[in-house]
Protein backbone atom coordinates (compact mmCIF):
# COMPACT_ATOMS: atom_id res chain seq x y z
CA UNK A 1 0.00 0.00 0.00
CA UNK A 2 2.35 2.64 0.67
CA UNK A 3 4.23 2.17 -2.50
CA UNK A 4 0.99 2.80 -4.44
CA UNK A 5 0.33 6.32 -2.57
CA UNK A 6 3.51 7.24 -3.15
CA UNK A 7 3.35 6.54 -6.85
CA UNK A 8 -0.09 8.52 -6.36
CA UNK A 9 1.90 11.42 -4.41
CA UNK A 10 4.82 11.45 -7.18
CA UNK A 11 2.32 12.13 -10.03
CA UNK A 12 0.31 14.18 -8.23
CA UNK A 13 3.01 16.60 -7.85
CA UNK A 14 4.56 15.66 -11.63
CA UNK A 15 1.04 17.69 -12.41
CA UNK A 16 1.29 20.37 -10.15
CA UNK A 17 4.88 21.19 -11.82
CA UNK A 18 3.36 20.67 -14.71
CA UNK A 19 0.22 23.30 -14.75
CA UNK A 20 2.94 25.83 -12.46
CA UNK A 21 5.33 25.73 -15.39
CA UNK A 22 2.19 26.57 -18.10
CA UNK A 23 0.66 28.77 -15.45
CA UNK A 24 4.09 30.27 -15.28
CA UNK A 25 4.33 31.10 -19.31
CA UNK A 26 0.78 33.02 -19.98
CA UNK A 27 -0.03 30.29 -22.12
CA UNK A 28 -3.90 29.13 -21.74
CA UNK A 29 -4.07 25.87 -19.50
CA UNK A 30 -7.03 24.18 -21.01
CA UNK A 31 -6.35 25.52 -24.69
CA UNK A 32 -9.00 28.32 -24.27
CA UNK A 33 -8.59 28.96 -28.08
CA UNK A 34 -9.50 32.64 -27.80
CA UNK A 35 -6.71 33.25 -25.69
CA UNK A 36 -4.17 31.76 -28.04
CA UNK A 37 -4.90 34.04 -31.06
CA UNK A 38 -5.26 37.51 -28.77
CA UNK A 39 -2.98 40.37 -29.62
CA UNK A 40 -0.59 41.85 -31.92
CA UNK A 41 0.83 39.84 -34.87
CA UNK A 42 2.89 40.80 -37.31
CA UNK A 43 4.00 38.98 -40.96
CA UNK A 44 3.15 38.34 -44.80
CA UNK A 45 0.04 38.25 -46.70
CA UNK A 46 0.71 36.86 -50.18
CA UNK A 47 -1.29 36.57 -52.81
CA UNK A 48 -1.86 33.18 -55.12
CA UNK A 49 -0.26 33.80 -58.69
CA UNK A 50 -2.89 33.03 -60.83
CA UNK A 51 -4.78 35.09 -63.96
CA UNK A 52 -8.42 35.00 -61.81
CA UNK A 53 -6.25 36.66 -59.01
CA UNK A 54 -4.38 39.17 -60.91
CA UNK A 55 -5.61 42.28 -58.65
CA UNK A 56 -4.44 40.56 -55.87
CA UNK A 57 -1.50 42.67 -53.86
CA UNK A 58 1.05 41.23 -51.59
CA UNK A 59 1.27 42.51 -48.28
CA UNK A 60 3.20 43.21 -45.07
CA UNK A 61 0.58 42.71 -42.37
CA UNK A 62 0.06 43.51 -38.94
CA UNK A 63 -3.09 42.36 -37.35
CA UNK A 64 -4.64 42.74 -33.31
CA UNK A 65 -7.03 40.37 -32.19
CA UNK A 66 -9.23 41.63 -29.58
CA UNK A 67 -12.02 39.95 -27.41
CA UNK A 68 -15.27 40.53 -29.46
CA UNK A 69 -17.70 42.73 -27.75
CA UNK A 70 -20.55 41.36 -29.56
CA UNK A 71 -20.04 37.28 -29.45
CA UNK A 72 -19.21 34.95 -26.47
CA UNK A 73 -16.10 33.34 -27.58
CA UNK A 74 -14.94 35.77 -30.26
CA UNK A 75 -12.41 38.43 -31.51
CA UNK A 76 -12.24 41.12 -33.90
CA UNK A 77 -9.13 41.53 -35.93
CA UNK A 78 -8.41 44.80 -37.21
CA UNK A 79 -6.11 44.91 -39.99
CA UNK A 80 -3.23 47.01 -41.16
CA UNK A 81 -1.00 46.70 -44.12
CA UNK A 82 2.40 48.06 -44.13
CA UNK A 83 3.08 51.53 -46.42
CA UNK A 84 6.55 52.90 -46.18
CA UNK A 85 6.90 51.17 -42.94
CA UNK A 86 3.32 52.75 -41.78
CA UNK A 87 0.27 50.58 -40.81
CA UNK A 88 -2.56 51.83 -43.04
CA UNK A 89 -5.98 50.20 -41.33
CA UNK A 90 -7.94 47.38 -43.89
CA UNK A 91 -10.89 47.27 -41.58
CA UNK A 92 -11.81 45.46 -38.91
CA UNK A 93 -13.36 41.46 -39.03
CA UNK A 94 -15.32 39.10 -36.87
CA UNK A 95 -14.22 35.90 -36.03
CA UNK A 96 -15.74 32.41 -34.43
CA UNK A 97 -13.47 29.40 -33.80
CA UNK A 98 -14.77 26.53 -35.51
CA UNK A 99 -14.08 23.68 -33.11
CA UNK A 100 -13.87 20.74 -35.80
CA UNK A 101 -11.29 22.33 -38.21
CA UNK A 102 -9.48 23.93 -35.21
CA UNK A 103 -9.30 27.32 -36.66
CA UNK A 104 -10.38 30.87 -36.41
CA UNK A 105 -12.73 31.70 -39.32
CA UNK A 106 -14.26 35.38 -40.63
CA UNK A 107 -16.41 35.95 -43.38
CA UNK A 108 -16.12 39.18 -45.67
CA UNK A 109 -18.15 40.44 -48.32
CA UNK A 110 -18.70 43.36 -50.65
CA UNK A 111 -20.43 44.30 -53.89
CA UNK A 112 -17.11 42.58 -55.74
CA UNK A 113 -16.56 39.51 -54.20
CA UNK A 114 -17.51 36.93 -50.97
CA UNK A 115 -14.08 35.75 -49.23
CA UNK A 116 -13.86 33.62 -46.21
CA UNK A 117 -10.87 34.01 -44.18
CA UNK A 118 -8.88 30.99 -41.85
CA UNK A 119 -6.36 31.30 -39.41
CA UNK A 120 -4.84 29.14 -37.20
CA UNK A 121 -2.40 29.29 -34.37
CA UNK A 122 0.30 27.01 -33.32
CA UNK A 123 2.09 28.60 -30.73
CA UNK A 124 4.10 31.70 -31.39
CA UNK A 125 2.52 31.14 -35.61
CA UNK A 126 -0.22 32.16 -37.17
CA UNK A 127 -1.08 30.92 -40.58
CA UNK A 128 -3.90 31.21 -42.96
CA UNK A 129 -5.69 31.89 -45.65
CA UNK A 130 -8.64 33.38 -48.16
CA UNK A 131 -10.99 31.47 -49.70
CA UNK A 132 -12.81 32.48 -52.35
CA UNK A 133 -16.67 31.12 -51.79
CA UNK A 134 -18.25 31.27 -54.92
CA UNK A 135 -15.36 28.94 -56.55
CA UNK A 136 -13.28 27.58 -53.75
CA UNK A 137 -10.40 28.69 -54.77
CA UNK A 138 -7.49 30.08 -52.26
CA UNK A 139 -6.58 33.41 -52.89
CA UNK A 140 -3.66 34.52 -50.13
CA UNK A 141 -1.88 33.16 -47.51
CA UNK A 142 -0.91 34.46 -44.74
CA UNK A 143 2.42 33.89 -42.25
CA UNK A 144 2.84 35.90 -38.93
CA UNK A 145 4.64 35.85 -35.90
CA UNK A 146 3.30 37.52 -32.36
CA UNK A 147 4.78 40.71 -31.61
CA UNK A 148 5.66 41.14 -28.33
CA UNK A 149 5.98 45.11 -27.28
CA UNK A 150 8.79 46.05 -25.55
CA UNK A 151 8.61 48.80 -23.27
Amino acid sequence: MPVRIESMLARVCQLAVTVALLVGTGRPVHGAPRDTILGRWGGESICVKAPWNSACNDEQIVYQFEPSPTRKGGVIQHAFKLIGGVPQLMGDLEFRFDSAGKEWVGDFANSRTRVRWFYKVSGENLTGRVVVLNSGKVGRRVRAHRVVDRK
